[in-house]
């Protein structure tokens, strides 16, 4: 028998609950409360009661903090997951961008290899062709001189032939005029030939200096520096550093010295005119070369205007290219 509820509770731990801790304390309290339930003591019912209670919320407040803590871990699980797909998504979009620029830059250098390529047969090709006809024309004009000679060398056989002859008869006479007729017509009609092939010569000769400032021009559009410019003229918003700028003025002066020269001699001659005017012998569009200068594309309408009157006299900004190349045997491959 129970004497008291201290050895009535330590009863019932020690029988059946022996291993028993703070965490198990619920269903004890709650076994010794049907116990003095069924024998109506009052005090120990309070007692076991209230022990119960506080015990139950102590346990549904931890699972709270358990249930809690493992909502937080999950959560902080999913949002890593999102951030490590998000960055992932990320990297994969850059790379797909490096390669599509890659590729674009490959393949506009195929295309301008090409290009170039085409355009190199096709000069060699008018400069065997130029020379094929300089070669002919060079040939018919001294056959024909010649003949001439030959012609010459038999009239004057024939005239002293003649010449005998004339004492002789009257008949021969006629026939010397008409030989003299004949050698006169055939003498003029040769001459006359012999000109014009003269004056297609001289423009031959004229034609076949054309490939050698050709070759000239060609050597500065292959420079590193107008390669990198017309590359850069096919990307929006590209800049173009001083070192650019210094390496174009240089291959400038290598290649067409009198053009700079002319340029600093004019009164009103500033850096940003000339470095149009370089722009311009390459036939780079306005508005790039705008973006360049960080000028509007108006501006440079006008510089180039400003640039004819002051060189050529000509107040129009449309022919400028056209007498700058004439003037300094400059001819560009762009559009």
């Amino acid at each position: 028998m129970l004497n008291n509820l201290d050895s009535a509770e330590f009863y019932y731990r020690k029988v059946y609950y022996p291993n028993t801790s703070s965490v198990v304390k619920n269903p004890m309290y709650k076994g010794l409360l049907n116990v003095f339930t069924k024998r109506h003591q009052a005090d120990s019912i309070s007692k076991y009661a209230q022990l119960y209670c506080e015990v139950n919320d102590s346990s549904i407040a931890k699972k709270d903090q358990e249930l809690t803590a493992q909502m937080a871990a999950s959560y902080n699980y999913y949002r890593y997951q999102k951030e490590a797909r998000e960055n992932e998504t990320k990297a994969n979009n850059t790379l797909i961008a490096l390669i599509t620029i890659l590729a674009l830059l490959v393949i506009t250098s195929m295309i301008l290899w090409n290009r170039y390529q085409k355009i190199k047969k096709r000069k060699q090709q008018e400069f065997i062709d130029l020379n094929t006809k300089y070669q002919n024309a060079t040939n018919e004009y001294n056959k024909n001189l010649r003949m001439l000679q030959i012609l010459d060398n038999a009239h004057q056989g024939v005239i002293a032939n003649i010449q005998e002859e004339l004492d002789r008869t009257k008949d021969e006479s006629s026939r010397l005029s008409e030989l003299n007729a004949e050698y006169e017509s055939e003498k003029t009609r040769l001459e006359e030939e012999n000109s014009k092939l003269a004056e297609s010569l001289k423009t031959l000769e004229r034609q076949k200096g054309l490939p050698n400032y050709l070759e000239h021009t060609q050597l500065f559009m292959e420079t590193e520096i107008v390669r990198c410019l017309k590359t850069l003229e096919m990307i929006p918003l590209s800049k173009v550093t001083e070192a650019n700028w210094t390496k174009l003025t240089t291959e400038v002066a290598c290649f067409f010295p009198q053009l700079l020269n002319d340029l600093n001699l004019l009164p009103k001659m500033t850096k940003q005119k000339i470095r149009v005017c370089l722009l311009v012998i390459l036939k780079i569009q306005d508005n790039c070369i705008a973006n360049w200068l960080n000028l509007k594309a108006s501006r440079i309408s006008n510089i180039k205007s400003e640039l004819n009157k002051e060189m050529f006299n000509d107040c129009s900004a449309r022919t400028i290219y056209n007498n700058l190349r004439q003037k300094y045997n400059i001819l560009s491959n762009g559009k």
